[in-house]
């Protein structure tokens, strides 16, 4: 199973090969077009995958999505303190990944965008954007 793959992977430090340099460092508020295609750095298991790096700050609440008509997009991201997060699908039978995080320490954290088969090339977009009415913002007090 494709998920259990990646995790053993994210656990093992194996799901970023030394070998793929960062394209682009993001932003909150960015939005960036890519595209996977054969000339790409791959995962272990056949996936191309384009890696961009983020810049973040312990607490920080940011939300990452790639949509994409072309690929069932799947993102990963890892970074200090061992943190590591991914995802295939936004919400159920959608094609489109999202991450919702909560960076645990500062520093520079590693996005990877790919697909969930392997082989898949295609146009995508990453949109980071800073999400401070994520699920971990503390509930309103009753007025």
């Amino acid at each position: 199973m494709k998920t259990s793959t990646l995790l053993a992977a994210l656990a093992l430090g194996l799901s970023i090969p030394a070998v793929a340099d960062a394209q682009q460092v993001l932003r909150p508020g960015m939005t960036i077009s890519g595209q996977l295609s054969p000339g790409d750095a791959r995962l272990n298991s056949g996936e191309f995958m384009d890696v961009y790096e983020l810049d973040g700050r312990s607490g920080d609440r940011l939300t990452v999505l790639m949509t994409s008509g072309a690929v069932d997009s799947y993102l990963m991201m890892d970074g200090p303190g061992g943190f590591s997060d991914e995802n295939d699908d936004a919400e159920s039978g959608d094609l489109d990944a999202r991450l919702d995080v909560r960076l645990p320490v500062s520093g520079r954290y590693r996005i990877v965008a790919t697909s969930f088969a392997p082989g898949e090339t295609g146009a995508y977009q990453i949109a980071v954007v800073d999400a401070p009415g994520a699920p971990w913002a503390a509930p309103r007090a009753a007025a």
